[in-house]
């Protein structure tokens, strides 16, 4: 490692200046700016955006070198170049502090390089898969850590879900596990991924899990379904479903992993992770109902969960309309439509406006659909007028008091009511065939009989 008065020597005025600014920026932004600056005074190369492929330290004169080292040793880094920009991936790319990226070669080029000229999950998938196991995995350390700066997009390797270490890793990775899994509170948000293939090769090593790595828990987007079941399998039971439960709500195979492992901890963590009496709660109930024939205890807490939940609000469609004209309206339903659709674009129109036929983005006309909903007692309680697909608001019954809306599919209330957004979401989403307007002598608008077939 050279002396910084040895590398500030080698460089122009004008770069000296540079990184003397970059050094006493009060921003990471301007400290990249005056980065850039000195790079530019020595003619570092600009580099692609985006995931590129990066020159090697040998294609730089020792000015440009001399530039970059001592923007490396600074914690300095600028993009796009033709090189990292992140200071750490910097300082293993010059060779100071090498890694497997930058000492195992591939193809003739340095991995790090072979990866990106890949650029291709399916290729990069290929290159790992070639190397022994353990090589693999500290590559992959390295792409989550100090080498993001590559970058390489290492968002799909995990979800790709065919990387040779996920089928044959055995106790290769032993040493290595048991060293970064302690370390990973130091890995930064990006590399959260890692802890997937910590955790797999503390599991394969046959390594007892310890409560201090359960947070490790690999329940991460796109992670396959063996490999949760696995690490699953591998919590000891006493620990499992408080380890497990919280992430249930989002593994797709939620039930499926009860199914093989099926206490009744792992029962009561699945439906506590949704909120009682929801359409989803439901599902799951009913799931674990059939399970329970053959898990007594199964079936004993199904039953517990069931008398504690609340009892749900009944809500019943008992009008449905699709107008695709205004004139189709009744003056509330006009001032109801002005009001609710607001909402959807911030543009105050009226409802002549929203049911236009001219193609314009204020219209909902073909996707308008009002239900009146009654309560038990057949009294009408709420109207709602659903258009532009998942959008929506809900007004109490005969008014223009805006109670709720539907956002992106989903029911929000104005004021916080958990049963009754569960039953407004249920009657909001039933299938219900248009009911005609007016005396059953009188027929109904022409586009409103198209749908009473």
């Amino acid at each position: 490692m050279t002396a910084d008065a040895d590398l500030l020597a080698k460089l122009p005025a004008a770069a000296r200046d540079a990184f003397a600014r970059a050094l006493a920026a009060a921003s990471d932004a301007e400290r990249s700016a005056y980065t850039a600056k000195a790079w530019d005074a020595v003619g570092i190369p600009a580099g692609e955006p985006g995931f590129p492929v990066h020159a090697l330290p040998s294609d730089f004169d020792d000015v440009q070198r001399a530039a970059l080292e001592y923007a490396a040793h600074h914690g300095l880094g600028a993009y796009p170049y033709a090189c990292p920009a992140a200071p750490a991936t910097l300082r293993a790319w010059l060779g100071l502090e090498p890694g497997v990226l930058e000492t195992e070669h591939v193809g003739g080029e340095p991995l790090w390089r072979a990866l990106q000229i890949a650029r291709e999950v399916a290729k990069q998938a290929a290159i790992l898969d070639a190397l022994p196991c353990d090589v693999a995995l500290r590559a992959l350390d390295a792409l989550y850590t100090t080498g993001f700066g590559y970058r390489i997009n290492t968002s799909l390797l995990l979800p790709h879900g065919q990387l040779r270490v996920l089928r044959d890793l055995r106790d290769e990775g032993r040493a290595w596990a048991l060293a970064r899994a302690d370390a990973m509170a130091d890995v930064p948000s990006y590399g959260s991924a890692l802890r997937a293939f910590v955790f797999l090769a503390l599991v394969r090593a046959k390594v007892p899990i310890e409560p201090r790595w359960d947070w490790m828990y690999p329940s991460l987007p796109g992670a396959p379904k063996d490999l949760l079941f696995e690490c699953a399998r591998a919590i000891p039971e006493e620990r499992r479903a408080a380890v497990v439960g919280p992430h249930l709500r989002s593994i797709p195979w939620a039930v499926e992993m009860v199914a093989e492992l099926p206490t009744a901890p792992m029962a009561r963590a699945l439906l506590a992770a949704e909120e009682p009496s929801s359409p989803r709660w439901v599902h799951f109930v009913e799931q674990l109902r059939a399970l329970g024939a053959t898990h007594p205890a199964i079936a004993a807490e199904v039953d517990a969960a069931v008398a504690a939940a609340p009892r749900p609000i009944e809500l019943r469609v008992t009008r449905v309309v699709r107008p695709e004209k205004a004139s189709e309206l009744t003056p509330l339903e006009r001032e109801q439509l002005r009001i609710g659709a607001r909402g959807m674009d911030e543009q105050d129109v009226d409802a002549d406006a929203r049911l236009a036929d001219d193609g314009s983005e204020t219209s909902v006309r073909g996707t308008l659909e009002i239900r009146t909903l009654a309560d038990a007692g057949g009294t009408a309680v709420y109207d709602t007028l659903m258009y532009a697909a998942d959008c929506g608001v809900i007004f109490r019954a005969g008014t223009t008091e805006e109670i709720g809306w539907r956002v992106q599919g989903g029911i929000v209330l104005a004021e916080r009511n958990d049963a009754l957004r569960n039953a407004l979401q249920i009657a909001v989403d039933a299938k219900a065939r248009a009911t005609p307007r007016g005396p059953k002598t009188r027929k109904a608008p022409k586009a409103t009989r198209r749908r009473t077939s």
